[in-house]
């Protein structure tokens, strides 16, 4: 993905095609500035030094970053509902529906951050 010579609000907040949102990373495309060239650099960079240090750094990402996509989603529940998430085929589902789908998937995500901490620490 080419980044604009002007980043504007609208270009930073443009969700990005299935298969980037399949990383269950990148969301939108200002995740592209930190996620890929710093975050990706610097787990990657870890991983050769230490595995197990870099999958502590990979697990505790991953967590955090579901984390604070739960707390969106929940908040989104209690404000006007004025924003409707992709329905990802889930055409009868209501707006509070998809919250809470998209809440759930963000805590799934946070299980697997854990996973990723709990097996480097005990496993690695």
């Amino acid at each position: 993905m080419k980044l604009p010579t002007s980043v504007s609000t609208k270009w930073f907040f443009k969700e990005t095609p299935w298969y980037v949102k399949a990383t269950t990373l990148i969301f939108i495309q200002g995740d592209m500035f930190y996620i890929v060239p710093i975050l990706i650099a610097i787990i990657a960079s870890f991983l050769f030094i230490s595995v197990k240090f870099g999958a502590l750094l990979l697990g505790s990402f991953i967590t955090i970053r579901f984390f604070g996509e739960m707390i969106y989603w929940l908040m989104q529940q209690f404000t006007d509902r004025s924003y409707c998430p992709p329905k990802m085929g889930f055409k009868h589902l209501d707006t509070n529906a998809l919250y809470i789908l998209y809440q759930t998937f963000a805590l799934l995500g946070m299980m697997v951050g854990i996973a990723v901490i709990l097996s480097a620490l005990f496993l690695l």
